[in-house]
Order: C-alpha cells, then structure tokens, then sequence
C-alpha cells in the first residue's frame, strides 16, 4: 500500500472504520493527480486539469492571510475541499477548543488526495471529522457532529480552487447542509426549553425505578394491540372497543385516558412520555388495579406518584434522552423509542417491543377532524369548558388551538379537514417505523440508584477536571441541560459555558436525589 495512504487511513479507522474501509474499497477517481513543491518547499496536491489546490508560492502564508481577514470566533466551520489542508490547520491552531468538518465529493476522491499526501495529523485531530458529500448519511452525520451549544454560528468555507474544479457552487453546499441544520436548530430550541426538566424528571424516575419497576406485563400476544390516542376519530371507534374489549390489548395514550374512561372504557396500558407539569392533568382520574403505567423516563413524574396511589404497577423505559440511554447503558432498561415525538408512535413501540403483531389505532388521526382538534372527554374539554362564557365560547377556545399556526385545508367526502406540518412530520413518522428491539425479562428489575448516582458524579467531575472537555457518553447525556443554560444565561456559548452547565448539573443532581425537590 502507498505509504500516505496506509498512515491516513490508520489514523481516520480510529475514529471513522466504515468510512476508513469504504475509502480502502474505492478506486481512486483522479480528482487529485499528483503532488507539486511550493517555493516554501511544501507539498500541494494538484488536481488532474493541472490546477494546484493552494498556491505555488507560500501556502502556509496564504492559510494565514485568510484568517486575519476573517471573522471566525466562535464558529464551527465545514471546509469544503481538503487539499493540502492548510486552511484546516490554521484554523485549528488559532481556536483550539473549535471543531470542524472537512469534507470531500466521495471516498474516491479522498482516496486519490490520500494516495498522494499524508494528512494522518488533522486526521487524527479528535476536533475533525471527515465526511463526504456523496453520503447517503450526510444530514445524520452533520447533525451528529455540529452541537449549537458550543459554538456561535455555522460557517461554510470552501477550498476556491476546488470550488473551480468540481463545478460545485457554494449554494450546492449550502442546500446540501440546509436540511441537518433546520433540524438541528428544531432540536436545539425544543432541548433549550425543556432541558433542565428532562433531567429533573430523570432522576426521580430513577429514583422511583429503584423500588417500583415492574415486570414486563403477561399479555396475549394473539390479541389485537389497539393504541387508542386522543384524535376525533376515537369517538367513531367507541362502539367498536365496547363490543370487542376482549379481544384487545387496550394501549391508551395519555391524553385518550380520560375519554376512554368517561365511556367506561378501562385500558390495560396507559403511556405518557410529556416532561410537562401539564401532563398530570391526564392522571386526574384513579388508575385501574389491572393497568400498567408505561413512563418514559422524561416523563412528569407525579404521574408515576399518582399510579403508586392507584396500587398500579409502573414500567420506566428509557426514550430518546442521551441521559436515559445512559441509565440503560449503565443498568437495563426497557428502550422506547420516542424518536417520532408523539406518545402515539411511543406506543406503537410499546405494543411491538412486548411482541404484538397485530395493531390497530383509533384517534391517530394526525389532522384536525369534525371540525375539533381532539376527541370528546380529553383535559382540555373540562379545561376550556370552565373558562368558556358567552363572549368566549369552548367553540372559540377550541378554533384558536387549531389555527394558532399555518394549516393545510383537505377537501374529503365527509368535509374538510385540517392538518398541520407537524401534524404531517407525525404521520409520516408513523409510517415509516420499524421496530428495533425487544423488551426481554432482563430489562425488567429495580434500577441500582444510588451505585448510578455516585458513578455518574464522579464521572462528571472526572470529566470537569480536564482543561478540555472529552466528548464521551457523560458529555452527550447532559448537552439538553447545557442547551437550557446557555439559553438562560444570555446565549453564551463554548466550552466554558458547558462547564458551568455541568457544575450547575452536579448540584442539582445532589438536591433531586436527596431531597427528591425540583
């Protein structure tokens, strides 16, 4: 093997196999042909029309004279087009706690650049990560990269030769990176709201989960799963679920408990993954003796008080929380994937993951229907009927939660609907899920709390001790609380700010497990 070639893909296998081994397979493309020696006498790769990536005169002055013309504090920068990677180690040596992306057309090009120069040092810099356009997983591997919590802003910097040789237009870039970063900054506003309730509702749940985990429930998986969310169209399905109860296993979400129950409809399965304080209200009613309270660990915990009241046997799985993930990393959890956001495709996952095959749905109607948002006998029926009055209707109250953002009206034979885009978002996750795991007898035993408490505190401290903060499994499980704290402490952002979101997580770690306080 070419000598540059086996020492850059031993230093990127370290951190990247797949793309290591897919770069190994590739033939090279000839993007890049052959090397030429500046008058600095450094290498710099020359693409095959003969155009040199950098200049022939001093490329290191070059990286440097674009630094001192930019502004780049605070930002995460995507390089588009490597080269002789100049640009990149400038870069990296003015802002030693930044990261970045260098980024390539296809592992046959990086194959052709790798063959000819050795970049194994930015290579095996932990702060880089190397992708490539042409990747099926580019919006996942962004979005896995770029944390918003570290850095001020995202920035695109293309290599200008590179730019003239591919034919690529910095728009190209920008469209390819416009998706990750509409989600990524969804997903940063959502963590920055609800962060430090997450971890609070985490830990109490874990606590609780240390006395009172059940056992995965004994149902028959011959039975039909019916997941019963809150929609206008459960109310169609009443009359169905009164005449053929026993042949259902009866998943309710949280909001459709009380409407079941207001028809005498007691459910064998109530779910909830809502963090909100809100969320109680859906837990007004006692629970059944026979029920099973299915609890993210994010959820409002008060609900698994009132189910401790009820006599009801509590399950707590983990969702999508990288701290959740963590607890049942360190110990097992049931999983539950809440990666739809909506307790309607959290309950598809329930059903599937205790072996059901056969499932159907009423209320997953995902748009609004008859006219409402929601089916009779919800909270917020008795919530808005006591504010109502004559100048204020429930009609009024119920049309402003519909049309409090944009809507998409939907001509049908039984009148016109109402949908929503994420509405729409919800719909489309339920169709295209697929279940992943199976909850096993082993995932069901009391929580190890307190040996969890003490490890996950002295993990975070070993990990504050550093000057730098490592990227590991306890850094990831607490970047929701940075997002809440760099919010409420006036937008700051960077390692100094993660760290006083992590100091500020340790206290509050030590009050909720003591004290069990929010």
């Amino acid at each position: 093997m070419i000598p540059s070639l086996q020492k850059n893909l031993a230093a990127l296998e370290k951190k990247d196999r797949n793309l290591a081994d897919c770069i190994r397979l590739s033939a090279p493309d000839g993007t890049y042909k052959e090397i030429a020696v500046s008058k600095t006498g450094v290498p710099v790769p020359v693409f095959c029309d003969g155009t040199a990536a950098h200049s022939l005169y001093n490329p290191v002055g070059e990286a440097k004279k674009i630094w001192d013309t930019m502004d780049i504090s605070g930002a995460f920068i995507l390089f588009a087009g490597i080269g002789g990677a100049y640009h990149i180690r400038e870069y990296l040596a003015r802002l030693p706690d930044m990261s970045c992306i260098i980024a390539e057309q296809s592992p046959a090009s990086l194959k052709s650049l790798f063959e000819i120069i050795d970049l194994s040092d930015i290579l095996a810099d932990p702060r880089v990560s190397l992708l490539t356009f042409s990747s099926d997983n580019f919006v996942q591997s962004l979005m896995n990269v770029y944390l918003p919590v570290l850095y001020k802003k995202f920035q695109i910097l293309p290599l200008r030769p590179w730019l003239s040789f591919t034919g690529i237009s910095p728009e190209d870039i920008e469209g390819k990176c416009s998706d990750a970063l509409k989600v990524i900054s969804a997903d940063f506003s959502v963590q920055a709201h609800f962060g430090k309730i997450w971890m609070r509702n985490i830990f109490l749940n874990l606590k609780t989960a240390a006395m009172h985990q059940k056992k995965a429930p004994d149902f028959s998986r011959e039975k039909t799963a019916y997941i019963a969310a809150a929609g206008p169209g459960l109310e169609r399905d009443i009359p169905k679920l009164r005449s053929r109860r026993d042949s259902y296993i009866l998943f309710s979400t949280d909001t459709a408990w009380n409407t079941l129950a207001s028809y005498n409809i007691i459910p064998d399965v109530f779910i909830s993954i809502d963090a909100q304080a809100v969320s109680v209200l859906h837990a007004v009613r006692e629970f059944g003796g026979n029920m099973t309270v299915i609890l993210d660990l994010c959820a409002n915990p008060d609900i698994a008080f009132r189910a401790l009241t009820s006599n009801t046997d509590i399950i707590f799985a983990a969702g999508g929380h990288p701290l959740a993930r963590y607890a049942a990393a360190y110990a097992p959890l049931p999983l539950l994937d809440t990666s739809a956001g909506t307790v309607t495709g959290a309950a598809l996952d329930a059903a599937c993951s205790l072996g059901f095959k056969k499932i159907e749905f009423g209320g997953a109607d995902f748009a609004y229907t008859d006219g409402k948002p929601y089916a009779r006998g919800t909270y917020l029926s008795d919530t808005y009927g006591t504010r109502s009055d004559r100048l204020n209707p429930e009609e009024n109250l119920f049309t402003g939660l519909m049309f409090r953002t944009p809507v998409r009206a939907i001509k049908t034979e039984n009148g016109i609907i109402y949908s929503t885009q994420i509405l729409d978002s919800y719909a489309e996750s339920l169709k295209q899920y697929k279940n992943t795991h199976q909850w096993n007898t082993s995932d069901f035993r009391n929580f190890p709390f307190e040996e969890f408490v003490r490890d996950y505190q002295c993990s975070l401290e070993t990990m504050l001790y550093n000057s730098r903060l490592e990227k590991t499994s306890v850094f990831y499980s607490l970047l929701p609380f940075a997002a809440w704290y760099r919010i409420k402490h006036g937008n700051t952002y960077g390692q100094n700010t993660v760290k006083e979101a992590f100091e500020l997580a340790l206290k509050l770690i030590e009050r909720y497990t003591l004290n069990h306080e929010g």
